[in-house]
């Protein structure tokens, strides 16, 4: 079933795909050593359209707020849909502050108060209640994809074991190639593998299946957010 809010929620909000927040790691200080609520990453979509629910759309990310929920990290990852008009316009905290006043602040705001009707919780945030920067926030979608593959190893280990570790070294491997990118690197697709020196055209390669999502592709530049 939906969950539904004692108050309007004014953004699109959903989660990223293939990620999730390890209960087991502690955070740091500026966290106050909050772990991960086990669930995936959450992401806050600023544009112009509301998005149909279940829908998965392209995001860039912005920034990302460490909402602290009951003493668990709750990560909040700011982002623009592909195609929003102002989505060329914006690519930092700095952007959104300067042409959406107010977005930043009232997200954090909400986010804080949003369940003190229901609840009678309010809400806390680390990094002294700033939000982190485009490039913070691809690593906190980063860690969070490398511990849902992770997750997937524990879950079906001595089964896929080889082919995890073969995931993992991608995701490391293409994290390195990315990380002065706008966009981290996440499998969150199948995509076509790229042609290795001395391989037929690519219209006569087979396309990956679904079993081996995650294995090296192409590297995807833009993230999914996905509307439960």
């Amino acid at each position: 079933s939906l969950r539904e809010y004692a108050s309007t929620l004014y953004w699109n909000y959903g989660a990223f795909p293939q990620t999730w927040e390890d209960p087991r790691e502690p955070g740091g200080r500026e966290v106050f050593h909050a772990r991960g609520d086990g669930d995936p990453l959450d992401v806050v979509e600023i544009g112009s359209e509301v998005l149909p629910v279940g829908g998965v759309v392209p995001v860039k990310v912005l920034g990302a707020l460490a909402m602290i929920d009951g003493g668990e990290l709750d990560w909040k990852v700011l982002a623009i849909r592909e195609g929003d008009p102002l989505f060329s316009q914006l690519n930092s905290v700095a952007d959104v502050e300067r042409l959406c006043r107010g977005v930043v602040p009232g997200i954090r705001e909400w986010f804080r108060w949003y369940k003190l009707p229901t609840d009678n919780v309010v809400n806390q945030f680390g990094h002294d209640e700033a939000a982190l920067p485009a490039a913070d926030a691809e690593r906190v979608v980063y860690r969070a994809h490398e511990h849902y593959l992770r997750l997937l190893s524990e879950e079906h280990e001595g089964e896929v074991e080889e082919g995890e570790a073969l995931r993992k070294e991608d995701a490391k491997e293409s994290h390195r190639q990315e990380a002065r990118g706008r966009n981290v690197a996440v499998y969150i697709e199948t995509k076509e593998r790229p042609p290795a020196t001395g391989e037929a055209p690519a219209d006569a390669r087979q396309r990956e299946t679904e079993t081996k999502a995650g294995e090296t592709g192409e590297h995807v530049r833009k993230q999914k957010l996905w509307l439960p």
